[in-house]
């Protein structure tokens, strides 16, 4: 079985003049979070924070991240397959929380 894939044409950040707030578009539900975690770690999404906890179904399902852009003028080109969606948000916290 092929493993969901997850991505958000909605999550792009906008850096202010200074570089230092970003925004997200205004269909992601926790945009400024994600925004946050992806400028603190100049777009490094395998240094995202997480988080301790997720809501999660009981599904063992693999599900794929991907994520392609910039981030302060550096290309990002990202792409990894977690065991599960706990998994994954447990990993990159609100970034892939959709």
């Amino acid at each position: 079985m092929k493993s969901p894939r997850h991505s958000s044409p909605a999550a792009s950040c906008s850096s202010s003049a200074s570089g230092e707030h970003a925004t997200a578009g205004p269909d992601h539900p926790h945009r400024e979070a994600a925004c946050a975690d992806i400028t603190a770690t100049d777009g490094d999404l395998d240094a995202l924070p997480g988080q301790d906890t997720a809501l999660c179904s009981n599904d063992a399902v693999e599900v794929t991240a991907t994520a392609h852009g910039s981030v302060k003028g550096r290309e990002v080109h990202w792409e990894r397959t977690y065991e599960s969606d706990c998994h994954l948000t447990l990993a990159t916290g609100p970034v892939f929380d959709f």
